[in-house]
């Protein structure tokens, strides 16, 4: 028999009742979403209609209001899960910087360290798992 905390640890995503507040203002309410292993969703809606807030929701930037989420078996605290990926809809570098696949992939294996970037041959081998673990073409990476 599979309990409810059984079933939050097989799928990837599991929102239960969600709501999230802005002062006065109901973003959502009522929300509940599964996403199973493989599945692939997409979040639509005109501006201001709290698609961010839900993604900073499911990274643990933005508290609910009233529910729980729970990603990839661990209930969404205030801190963040660093075994999420998330890549925001605004560029941080400027428009003529070169940047590869590769590149974006390896800010994500060693973009929270802190001081100057020195490339360690266990980062490159990372990156390299996890390029061939993504089923897409590779050209220019």
């Amino acid at each position: 028999m599979t309990t409810s905390a059984d079933s939050a640890r097989l799928v990837p995503l599991q929102i239960r009742h969600a709501a999230l507040r802005r002062g006065e203002r109901e973003l959502w309410s009522g929300l509940d979403l599964t996403v199973h292993p493989g599945e692939l969703i997409a979040v639509l809606g005109p501006s201001g209609s709290g698609k961010t807030t839900l993604l900073r929701a499911i990274l643990g930037l933005d508290r609910l209001s009233s529910g729980s989420i729970h990603a990839l078996g661990e209930e969404v605290r205030g801190h963040g899960n660093r075994r999420i990926g998330y890549v925001p809809q605004q560029r941080p570098l400027p428009r003529d910087t070169a940047l590869r696949g590769r590149d974006l992939i390896g800010l994500g294996v060693d973009g929270h360290r802190f001081g100057l970037p020195i490339p360690r041959r266990s980062d490159r081998g990372r990156v390299d798992r996890l390029i061939e673990a993504v089923p897409a073409p590779r050209s220019g990476m």
